[in-house]
Parts: structure tokens; C-alpha cells; sequence
């Protein structure tokens, strides 16, 4: 009697990221990403706050400034590369981003925390090379 062994794949979706926190200055674009591993179809998407986010027209018809990518990694399909970007990044944009992906046998995500940081203003500046000079003088 002569059996076949019959091996089944059941890779369930798995996250990384190579970044924890990203910080970046307001005004600037910010790049969250993280890649995913697993069997397909698999299913990635962006939180923050309990909210999907979504790359879709901003009000009025107008560019969302949130925008998703998806890419194989070495045109290997079962590992995908996924990011984020937001464009003109403002402080209220600052707080835990979760990556999730899923496929049919299970279901993860990671945290990336974006901090948005003020720009420092003219007037910082002024003050900082004004006290430099003082220091000089003495």
C-alpha cells in the first residue's frame, strides 16, 4: 500500500515592526511601516484611536493625507511590507498607530507610536542667540 503525504500550509498572519516610535517635525511627512507574514489572502489595515483610517477623499473632494501601501517583499507573497503615510503631519496626528492583518487562521497587530513635534518658532530662535551673544559680551 503506497500513501501520499499531503503537507497543508496554515500560516497565520504575523506582525513586526522594525520601529516602535517614530517622531517627526509638524509639517513634515511621516512613513509608519510594518511587514506582515503569512498564508493569503491576508488583510491589513491602520487604526488609531479605535478608528480605521482610511485613504480616501478628504472633505470637499479634497486629498486625504492619509495614504496605505502594500508591496510583496522579494516577490515573496507571503511576506508583505504595509505603511502609512501621512502627509503634512500636525500634532493632533501624535498617538499609538496599531498595524493589523489577518488572514483565515488568525489575526495580529503592533503599535507604532508617531509623535508629532512642534516646530520651534522664529521667536525661539531670536531668544536662544540673543542670550549666546550676552554670554559672549561678558
Amino acid at each position: 500500500m503506497n500513501f501520499i503525504k499531503i503537507l497543508c500550509s496554515t500560516a497565520p498572519a504575523k506582525v513586526s515592526a522594525s520601529m516602535q516610535t517614530v517622531v517627526v517635525a509638524e509639517g513634515l511627512a511621516s512613513l509608519l511601516k510594518c511587514d506582515v507574514r503569512g498564508d493569503q489572502p491576508i488583510q491589513v489595515s491602520w487604526k488609531k484611536d479605535s478608528s480605521i483610517i482610511e485613504s480616501q477623499k478628504g472633505p470637499l473632494g479634497t486629498e486625504s493625507r492619509f495614504a496605505q501601501h502594500q508591496n510583496s517583499v522579494d516577490g515573496n507573497s507571503s511576506v508583505i511590507s504595509a505603511d502609512l503615510r501621512i502627509d503634512s503631519s500636525e500634532q493632533k496626528d501624535s498617538g499609538l498607530y496599531l498595524c493589523i492583518a489577518s488572514n483565515q487562521y488568525g489575526r495580529d497587530q503592533v503599535g507604532i507610536n508617531l509623535q508629532v513635534k512642534r516646530k520651534p518658532s522664529a521667536n525661539f530662535f531670536l531668544s536662544k542667540l540673543r542670550s549666546f551673544i550676552l554670554i559672549l559680551m561678558l
